[in-house]
């Protein structure tokens, strides 16, 4: 079987989770493959790097970088002619669609649908674009993945229709790269987050400003994470407002491999996010030892189950609260990290890769199965 992969969304340092998901999930896959299985990576430089490198049962079809509306005619126009000329028998779309005029089955990864949630975020052609072709992606594919139960729920309430081919596979925390470290952190809170409106760091912001009117001395804040320039105009600015200037440092991306010191470092994760559909911070911090103060929204209960310190992103004064506990309460402090270890266990990228390769094996198989 040839599996083909639609990696021609993935941008370093653009994609945030959804890079992280692709490369975390085809390392864990290639082990995985049979015999007679290969993956043919279609994709564009400079996200070639992100993947696994061609030899062996992996191969690459490489296009030059394109210009995000190229790109997307070339999913649905270019892409069906590369598959047929690669022969690929089952074509995986982690890119929240599938390539509509493609002849092969498909299975779909849906990572997001915050084009339902958050559409005022997304420039007006994003959001029309998803608002059409998620559903008929849905609809399209013999198979659709979803991160987790909330979007899953999501989906379904959208597109009813999908309901019996629809999968939850959850993603997986690398817990061979995120360990603890010596001695445990302390030096600083931490957000590992884009800086859209949605992530709500303006509520940690305003919180920490409402902890320093109260004489807390809370350590500073790092945010990690894609930093647009108007978006981390506007956290300076509030920043400012809130008498913390020089106490909030927006550092932009990190080096993936740079990611399991800084949470060992950190005193505690903040993950105020409204809107998620996995949320694989909050797993990365307990799997390295880091305490997490997360929103109490969408997938993040889901993921965090009991191991975390559930909160409303929008209320400063109880985030406020929480940073507040978690940082004085040093039982708690231990209790969270105790559960955050055996929280990260139930989440592998192993699983994750042997549930997608039965689900695209299962589609190879009705295939064929319609053939004969």
């Amino acid at each position: 079987m040839r599996i083909g992969v639609n990696a021609l969304s993935v941008v370093p340092g653009r994609t945030g989770g959804g890079e992280t998901y692709l490369r975390n999930l085809l390392e864990a896959m290639v082990p995985r493959l049979g015999g007679s299985e290969r993956l043919v990576l279609f994709c564009a430089d400079p996200g070639a790097s992100l993947l696994p490198p061609a030899g062996g049962a992996v191969d690459h079809r490489r296009l030059p970088a394109l210009p995000a509306a190229v790109r997307v005619a070339a999913e649905h126009l270019l892409l069906p002619v590369l598959v047929r000329r690669a022969r690929v028998d089952v074509l995986f779309c982690p890119g929240n669609a599938v390539s509509l005029l493609c002849g092969v089955p498909q299975v779909l990864a849906l990572q997001s649908m915050h084009f339902r949630f958050v559409g005022g975020e997304m420039s007006a052609a994003r959001r029309v674009y998803f608002r059409t072709v998620v559903p008929l992606s849905a609809l399209r594919a013999s198979r659709v993945l979803c991160m987790s139960e909330d979007l899953r729920g999501t989906l379904l309430a959208v597109c009813p229709r999908a309901r019996g081919r629809t999968h939850v596979v959850h993603e997986g925390a690398d817990l061979a790269r995120f360990t603890p470290g010596e001695g445990g952190g302390g030096g600083y809170l931490l957000c590992v987050s884009s800086l859209n409106r949605f992530k709500r760091v303006d509520s940690v912001v305003r919180a920490l400003g409402r902890l320093r009117r109260e004489g807390f001395a809370a350590p500073s804040l790092r945010v990690v994470g894609r930093a647009d320039p108007p978006d981390a105009r506007r956290i300076e600015a509030l920043t400012v407002s809130e008498g913390l200037a020089g106490r909030v440092t927006i550092e932009g991306p990190r080096p993936y491999g740079e990611l399991p010191e800084i949470y060992r470092r950190a005193a505690a994760l903040i993950y105020p996010s409204v809107v998620e559909t996995f949320g694989l911070p909050p797993l990365e911090a307990m799997a390295c030892g880091c305490p997490v103060v997360a929103s109490d929204r969408t997938s993040v209960p889901e993921i965090t189950g009991d191991a975390a310190l559930l909160v409303d992103p929008d209320d400063p004064a109880i985030l406020a609260a929480a940073i507040r506990r978690v940082l004085s309460d040093e039982g708690l402090r231990a209790d969270l990290r105790a559960r955050g270890f055996e929280n990260a266990r139930r989440f592998s990228w192993d699983r994750a890769a042997a549930e997608t390769l039965a689900v695209l094996r299962r589609a190879m198989l009705g295939r064929t199965t319609v053939r004969r």
